[in-house]
């Protein structure tokens, strides 16, 4: 029995320690599931406090009616190196993907802009190149 309950115990620090890191994140907010939502892959590479904490990470934009989505990546292993050649052109490529959406921590703040954008944090559970 106790050889039982050390491997359970082992088990979920393993499924609690996958994933988007806390630091990065704080409570889930909404989830993109069924049939997925289109969207547009890229790498970034910015400046200014709060793109120099995302700098380097892949990014999903999505737009409806004028209005701007920025999904910040922050499982990138579950992409397995599929497009990291991204990273080194400022190509965009077109996807379909779905995951949860997770509020960004408070440190950084992201920028002040307009209101019809919106920065959040993705954890991927698909994607597909269109």
């Amino acid at each position: 029995m106790k050889k039982f309950i050390f491997f359970s115990a082992i088990v979920l620090l393993i499924f609690a320690t996958v994933g988007c890191d806390e630091e990065e994140t704080s409570v889930t907010t909404d989830q993109i599931s069924g049939n997925g939502k289109i969207g547009y892959l890229n790498s970034k590479n910015l400046n200014g406090e709060f793109h120099k904490h995302y700098s380097n990470h892949f990014w999903i934009t999505v737009g409806v009616g004028g209005c701007y989505t920025h999904l910040i990546v922050c499982n990138e292993d579950f992409l397995d190196n599929k497009f990291d050649y991204l990273k080194s052109t400022e190509e965009t490529v077109k996807i379909k993907f779905s995951g949860e959406i997770k509020e960004l921590s408070e440190t950084p703040p992201p920028p002040r802009g307009p209101a019809n954008v919106i920065y959040a944090l993705i954890e991927l559970t698909s994607i597909e190149k269109l």
